[in-house]
């Protein structure tokens, strides 16, 4: 059986995160889970993807807000923009769709945030100061009408085709945190306003829906594993070359099925 891996936020524009991928080994019968971030520049998202290709028996990937970022492209939205980075995925044999191989599921799914997770933590006036430099609001270009719920609808005709009589695990991810707990108490946040940015309880909902035995994602770069209500949590964020040497964190790839000892 494959071993399935974890990563998120591989900012690969750092070049000491383009290195450590780079230098990955021995993992040619293994599964990687990409859980969003990888670049906002185009061409850079592309060359590590097929890189990653190269290294793995399958990689799976689901968009992060880094790589839907429109920056020199006027004409271009978000949505426009992800669709190009999932067409890039399909050339290179990179998986964004939910798929059945050796007898578990792995299901990606798309994922964005709205304030669901902070209806107890209201913005202070401090917070939408510091919150007006959030990259996302100036590189984020949405379409008319655009809703955090139309990432959700599209993962509905694949949950509700889902047979729920099949027993085989189901590990899912995503980009987005599906739950407020995942995340450290206000007090502790360096970023007061950061449950506001950084997942839904719709994606919760689906999960729940899914009857996910794991489900990873990335963005908040807080690393977790943790069990809660049945379901394994597990970030494992790369994240910039300044937080790992100010926690003295060394990057690694993170397993997550099958179990590893002691877990």
């Amino acid at each position: 059986m494959s071993k399935v891996f974890l990563i998120s936020d591989v900012h690969v524009n750092y070049a000491a995160n383009w290195k450590w991928l780079s230098e990955i080994s021995g993992h040619e019968n293994d599964i990687l889970l990409v859980a969003g971030d990888v670049s906002h520049d185009i061409s850079e998202l592309a060359r590590c993807l097929q890189m990653l290709v190269a290294k793995f028996k399958h990689v799976f990937y689901t968009p992060g807000n880094h790589d839907v970022w429109v920056m020199d492209d006027d004409k271009q939205d978000s949505i426009s923009k992800m669709e190009h980075v999932l067409k890039i995925c399909e050339h290179a044999g990179v998986k964004t769709r939910p798929e059945f191989l050796e007898n578990i599921w792995i299901v990606p799914l798309f994922s964005w945030y709205d304030s669901t997770f902070a209806i107890s933590e209201p913005l202070t006036k401090n917070d939408i100061e510091e919150l007006k430099g959030w990259s996302d609001l100036h590189f984020c270009k949405w379409p008319k009408g655009f809703k955090p719920r139309d990432m959700y609808e599209r993962n509905e005709d694949f949950i509700q085709s889902f047979d729920l009589m099949d027993a085989s695990p189901i590990i899912s991810f995503s980009h987005m945190l599906p739950r407020r707990d995942l995340l450290p108490p206000r007090a502790e946040l360096e970023h007061k306003f950061l449950a506001h940015v950084v997942g839904s309880t719709l994606l919760e909902s689906q999960i729940k829906r899914l009857g996910s035995t794991v489900h990873g994602f990335g963005h908040s770069h807080v690393n977790k594993d943790v069990v809660i209500d049945g379901v394994r949590y597990v970030q494992n964020a790369m994240g910039y070359p300044k937080e790992r040497e100010r926690y003295s964190y060394t990057p690694r790839l993170k397993q997550i099925w099958p179990l590893e000892e002691g877990e």
